[in-house]
């Protein structure tokens, strides 16, 4: 674990995974939703699976990772601390040559999607959000236009702040650039509504394996156009 100075009285800490016994030259980073921490299950879970595929992962906290201290941020301020994760990260010596993949959950999704970089190969965006349910305020999905780079969309089909057909639409409107995989009876934190078919240990093993299969399609491709 590791701490980033944000501000002159501000630091988070940051969690970084280096896959073992073969030097990996892929690095995901990928931040939390708004109400948990990097520990969150789900993100754990990827960071365990993904390091024994020969993924680096690096995963950090919002200074609101305590769920009692809860404020309302502009969103160019988490910006700015995932562009701060995102730089100290690759100026690293052992990540200047890697593949970088930026994403998250639910908020860091949106926020990553406003990061835009020659170094980026790819976004992952989980339960990314259209809109703060509570306010029924619309979150602006503009940035996405300007990426012009492999993403990857992962939503529950029952997520109540991200309408499926509106998504649908995104994705095509993004095209060739995004894909979208749609998970049956799940929620916005990709949880399942119902284990009556399937585990919920069965569902994070399938996205961690989508993942996979993405980001692999992404670095084959970009080997064959460099």
């Amino acid at each position: 674990m590791e701490k980033i100075i944000i501000s002159k009285n501000k630091s988070i800490s940051i969690s970084i995974k280096i896959a073992k016994n073969k030097k990996s030259n892929v690095t995901l980073i990928i931040g939390p939703g708004y109400h948990h921490s990097m520990n969150e299950n789900l993100l754990e879970y990827l960071s365990d699976k993904l390091i024994e595929e020969k993924v680096n992962v690096v995963r950090f906290d919002y200074p609101f990772k305590n769920p009692k201290f809860k404020m309302i941020f502009g969103l160019n301020s988490f910006v700015d601390i995932y562009e701060k994760v995102f730089e100290y990260i690759r100026n690293k010596d052992e990540f200047k040559n890697d593949y970088f993949f930026i994403g998250g959950k639910s908020l860091s999704s949106a926020v990553a999607s406003r990061i835009n970089s020659d170094k980026i190969k790819g976004y992952l965006f989980l339960c990314f959000p259209q809109k703060v349910t509570f306010l029924k305020i619309p979150i602006s999905n503009k940035s996405l236009f300007r990426l012009k780079k492999p993403m990857f969309f992962i939503k529950g089909t029952n997520d109540e702040y991200s309408d499926n057909r509106k998504m649908e639409l995104l994705v095509g409107a993004l095209n060739p650039y995004a894909r979208l995989m749609l998970i049956p009876d799940t929620n916005h934190s990709l949880k399942l509504l119902s284990t009556e078919k399937r585990k919920q240990s069965e569902l994070n093993k399938e996205i961690a394996d989508i993942i996979l299969w993405f980001i692999s399609d992404v670095i084959n491709n970009d080997k064959k156009i460099n």
